[in-house]
């Protein structure tokens, strides 16, 4: 028996056994000052078979976007190349500033996240998973971000770069700042991890 599904405003007809072999349109959206939530961006949207938008600031300085962060105002984001609305899940990627996603981030979920169906957000930070309930940590950035959306479905994932970072540097605070994500780092925890939201993001 043909069953009919409406895929981004499309009819298609589906026979038995087929359904499962229908192909999400999935957009990976990014936010990035250092490259390693860029890095993430890049690695997902290769893996999901996504398309890859970069969050650009109507204004991109630092310290504006530092307390833009911080206070939930600021500069509002250009035009995107693609339509969100466009897609049945959305992935967004940025960094944690002061227990928060970045503003270009925050500002992106604001306009969007009525309109998309299903979101993911990933966040490459310092924040370890022993600190994720302080009040910078990243759990603190999750419960944020989901008031942001409004109630829409947020998925949150933090991939600590302190997985990447030998134990005996773990308290060395500088090696912290300085460490970036690159495929001679990416493996081991971290890509398990990796490999699991990517999983989950494909559901």
């Amino acid at each position: 028996m043909m069953a009919t599904v409406v895929m981004n405003g499309r009819s298609i007809d589906i026979f038995p056994g087929e359904r499962k072999g229908i192909k999400m349109k999935i957009l990976v959206a990014h936010y990035s000052r250092t490259g390693s939530n860029r890095y993430l961006a890049e690695r997902a949207a290769v893996e999901l078979e996504a398309d890859l938008e970069g969050i650009r600031p109507v204004v991109d300085l630092q310290p504006l976007i530092l307390l833009g962060t911080w206070l939930g105002i600021g500069p509002g984001i250009r035009r995107l190349e693609h339509d969100p609305k466009e897609y049945d899940r959305v992935v967004v990627i940025a960094p944690l500033y002061l227990g928060k996603f970045a503003l270009p981030a925050q500002k992106f979920v604001l306009r969007y996240s009525k309109c998309i169906r299903e979101m993911f957000l990933a966040t490459c930070c310092g924040s370890t998973y022993e600190k994720r309930n302080d009040k910078f940590g990243y759990e603190s950035a999750f419960r944020h971000i989901r008031k942001v959306a409004g109630g829409g479905t947020v998925h949150c994932e933090a991939f600590s770069i302190g997985l990447v970072i030998p134990p005996e540097k773990q308290d060395d605070s500088e090696t912290f700042m300085n460490t970036s994500l690159s495929d001679g780092n990416f493996k081991g925890e971290i890509l398990e991890k990796f490999e699991g939201f990517i999983e989950q993001v494909k559901e």
